[in-house]
């Protein structure tokens, strides 16, 4: 209470204690008013207008107010104009003329304290909503349908890029900053909505930024109508959906991109149920998404192909927050294997802890069986290599041995010593018939190929094998009359069937069946099931099948390896399949394997065919070699690094009665042939030499005299060798190892022929 007058003060409060007021605090003055108020701070203030001192009632009125939002009932004497006008400008919350009565003081007391508390919720709303304005992303905007008055929030300036002067008014800013080809469709929206008595509407459109571009905007509203049902009022909001268009643009991209990818993508839970996959998943793992949902991948994929160690080491590294990857075998629906790349990347919360695992698979079962058919064609290549060069050097150890028994077969007369040598010559011809079928296998021999009309030559095998093999065998066959023809050497071609349909004979010690087959088929080059080496083109497929034990898979790889059998010591070389290989391979083609243990193997060989071609059936036949004469006399210059097979050679010869002189090297050679030039008659020469091999001699000794009679002599049955033999005149190489017979024979003919 502000009263300078000490028995009107205490009337007062006397007054205000019996109306249940309490009164803290009693000023004289204008400045003490101002200090007590900002002290006690109380509910309300009573100040007299007239006071004491420099400050009346009304200018200390003015501060409180002002300085701390108190509301002020003026208590005066006096209701002159002028004093009345000036107290209106601190917007009093009463006025009470003395004497008043305890119900007037009361009543307006009362007003004041309602009027002022009233006063406090609208601010407190107002800044709340100015507050909200403030931190609201969406524009704010309220329209009068009655008297017009419109209303929209700065973020319409943020938004738009537009100060707020330069907005236009809520309903010209729609009308003239809307795209044109969204604004019939947006009013219509909200005139349907105005005239359906409905209460909300919404709108999607385009606003004309300042800068040119239009914004994409989202319009929520409210109508308020009238107790009629009249609208009276739209309010709403506005939200610039730019960002959200960019995320769902994006969001979109990321979705389609996972949906198209070529790679398996799944989402699992912590404990590894699916809760999203995409189409490349349901592809590889035969599951639709409907039916993964929700099921544990563990159930739907685990192959029991990996031990618990394996599961656990993979487990243990995801657990602890880390990126697992490797390869892993899983099984289709179908219940088919497939071997995947995979990698699994567990996704962490914001607190660090792992929600979810995301695994990107890859498919390489093909991948697999590819590098598994190129390293297989390389480890065969390398052993190819490695039995070509020991062929050549046991061909130089065994020509000796066939050469010299035969010689000492001759000069024996005991009957022992006799069967002894037989014996020795029969051993180093069936090493020399190993090492023919090693070059085979290495390197292919160089038939007489023909046009071939496959269907005879398989007829023939047939009626072989029915009238060898045993009873218990039934001999199916499945030859259409209509096969292409092959360009290949007839008895190769016999030596492969034979073998292929013997090693199924042997498959089957308790009896089965043995199929023949043929087709034509075109092949496409990169077939994953093919061996790389396969070349796109039409092909016959000649395939045997048995009913045997089949071919365990862990040997698979090396069945064509030269001396690797699966059959008991005694009963096999090991060179069989790799010769099939060897003659196949020379011919341009290829042979695969289907094999199940205890169900049976399929072998077919598949040779590049000519579609529609002419059948030749039989092989040229060699012509027969003359028998050597009693007696010659022409001298032979022989020509080989390996003195045994020098020797040997000369000695055959001489007891024969030819002269012979002999030469270690290619130069030496040379060197005796330029001495004796005038009588030597033909040369044998061996074609692989250090320094001067044959080759580089015969084209010497050709350029000295081209009429020069020339016997080649080779441990390696190479096919650039003959080609470039030819080339040179020399018709044929004899191979080594051989006889004394088959080498008087050669050289009969070479000293016979015109």
């Amino acid at each position: 209470m502000v009263e300078d007058e000490p028995l009107v003060a205490r009337d007062i409060q006397s007054q205000l204690l019996d109306l249940g007021y309490a009164c803290v605090g009693h000023a004289t003055t204008g400045e003490d008013a101002i200090a007590l108020a900002d002290s006690l701070r109380p509910d309300l203030v009573l100040m007299d207008i007239q006071l004491a001192g420099e400050m009346d009632g009304i200018t200390a009125a003015q501060a409180i107010r002002t300085q701390f939002a108190l509301p002020v009932v003026f208590l005066t004497a006096f209701a002159e104009r002028e004093t009345l006008a000036r107290a209106k400008h601190t917007e009093p919350f009463g006025y009470i003329l003395k004497p008043f009565s305890d119900r007037e003081l009361h009543t307006t007391i009362e007003m004041a304290l309602y009027r002022h508390n009233v006063e406090q919720k609208l601010q407190r709303s107002e800044e709340r909503l100015r507050l909200v304005l403030l931190g609201s992303t969406d524009a704010v905007w309220d329209h009068d349908l009655i008297n017009g008055e419109r209303f929209h929030s700065a973020r319409w300036s943020e938004m738009l890029g537009y100060a707020a002067h330069e907005l236009p008014a809520l309903q010209d800013l729609w009308l003239h900053l809307m795209h044109p080809d969204d604004f019939t469709h947006a009013t219509q929206l909200l005139a349907a909505a105005i005239a359906q008595a409905t209460r909300h509407y919404q709108v999607e459109a385009r606003l004309r930024h300042k800068a040119g571009h239009y914004v994409p905007v989202l319009s929520r509203g409210i109508i308020v109508r009238d107790p009629r049902g009249r609208a009276i009022r739209v309010a709403g909001t506005t939200t610039d959906l730019t960002e959200r268009r960019a995320s769902e643009s994006t969001l979109r991209l990321h979705s389609a991109t996972l949906n198209a990818a070529a790679n398996s993508i799944v989402i699992t839970d912590r404990q590894g149920s699916i809760e999203w996959a995409n189409p490349a998943f349901c592809s590889l793992s035969g599951w639709s998404l409907a039916e993964a949902m929700g099921k544990n991948s563990r159930d739907l994929v685990k192959s029991g192909e990996h031990d618990p160690a394996f599961y656990r080491q993979m487990w243990d590294t995801l657990l602890a927050g880390k990126i697992w990857r490797g390869e892993i075998v899983n099984c289709r629906r179908d219940g088919t294997l497939r071997t995947e790349d995979m990698t699994i990347t567990p996704l962490l919360d914001e607190r660090g802890t792992i929600t979810h695992f995301i695994a990107i698979k890859q498919d390489i079962t093909d991948q697999k069986t590819m590098e598994a058919h190129f390293l297989q064609a390389q480890r065969m290549e390398a052993i190819g290599a490695l039995a070509g060069g020991i062929a050549h050097d046991l061909n130089n150890i065994l020509a000796p041995i066939m050469m010299v028994t035969g010689l000492l077969q001759e000069k024996s007369t005991d009957h022992t010593d006799r069967e002894f040598l037989t014996m020795m010559q029969a051993s180093a011809g069936r090493g020399a018939e190993i090492i023919k079928q090693l070059l085979t296998f290495s390197r292919g021999q160089d038939g007489e190929r023909s046009l071939v009309q496959p269907r005879h030559l398989l007829n023939e095998i047939v009626l072989l094998m029915r009238e060898t093999f045993p009873r218990e065998i039934e001999l199916p066959q499945r030859l259409p009359s209509s096969l292409w023809t092959v360009m290949a050497d007839p008895t190769q071609l016999h030596q492969v069937l034979l073998n292929l349909c013997v090693n199924a004979r042997d498959a089957m010690p308790a009896g089965g069946r043995l199929t023949l087959a043929a087709k034509n088929v075109t092949i496409v080059a990169g077939t994953p099931t093919l061996p790389p080496e396969a070349q796109s083109g039409p092909y016959l497929a000649i395939s045997v099948s048995d009913t045997g034990h089949g071919v365990p898979p862990e040997i698979k790889h090396r069945i064509f390896e030269p001396f690797f059998t699966t059959k008991p010591v005694g009963k096999g070389t090991g060179l069989g399949l790799s010769t099939v290989l060897g003659i196949v391979r020379h011919h341009g083609g290829f042979v695969t394997l289907d094999s199940t243990p205890h169900v049976g193997s399929t072998f077919t060989v598949y040779l590049p065919a000519i579609p529609d071609g002419v059948a030749t059936t039989t092989a040229t036949p060699a012509p027969a070699l003359l028998a050597a004469p009693k007696s010659g006399g022409q001298l032979i210059l022989v020509v080989d690094d390996e003195r045994d097979i020098r020797d040997t050679i000369r000695v055959v010869l001489e007891r024969h009665h030819y002269h012979v002189v002999t030469a270690s090297q290619g130069e030496d050679a040379l060197t005796q042939y330029l001495r004796h030039r005038k009588t030597v008659r033909l040369v044998i020469t061996d074609l692989m030499m250090p320094v001067m091999n044959g080759l580089t001699l015969i084209r010497t000794l050709h350029a000295i005299d081209p009429a020069l009679k020339i016997l080649a002599v080779s441990g390696l049955n190479d096919v650039a060798q003959h080609q470039e033999l030819a080339a040179l005149g020399v018709p044929e190489a004899l191979q080594k190892p051989f006889d004394g017979p088959v080498l008087l024979a050669a050289v009969a003919h070479q000293l016979t022929e015109v």
